[in-house]
């Protein structure tokens, strides 16, 4: 999660990034995002953490799912000509 943060603030910031991985950017944090919530033990923890305290539901894992796609979405934005060759202040 905090790298999602991380990568929103440098998207919305248009600052640029350079880093690698091992992997491609699909597979940082699973292989499949589609399967997240049919593993057993994953499925047990979201079921616990949507659990409403005082009527709010504190977790959903469609959210993460979107984040994660969002994410992929901007880094990949981010390796574009485009956006690496917009005038920027930082």
């Amino acid at each position: 999660e905090r790298f999602i943060i991380f990568v929103d603030t440098l998207y919305e910031t248009k600052t640029k990034l350079i880093c690698s991985a091992e992997t491609r950017l699909e597979e940082l944090f699973t292989h499949d995002p589609t399967l997240l919530q049919n593993d057993d033990a994953t499925n047990e923890l979201l079921d616990f953490l949507k659990q409403e305290q005082e009527g709010v539901t504190i977790f959903s894992g469609q959210e993460e799912i979107f984040q994660f796609a969002r994410c992929i979405s901007r880094l990949k934005e981010m390796q574009t000509d485009g956006y690496l060759q917009a005038n920027r202040s930082h």
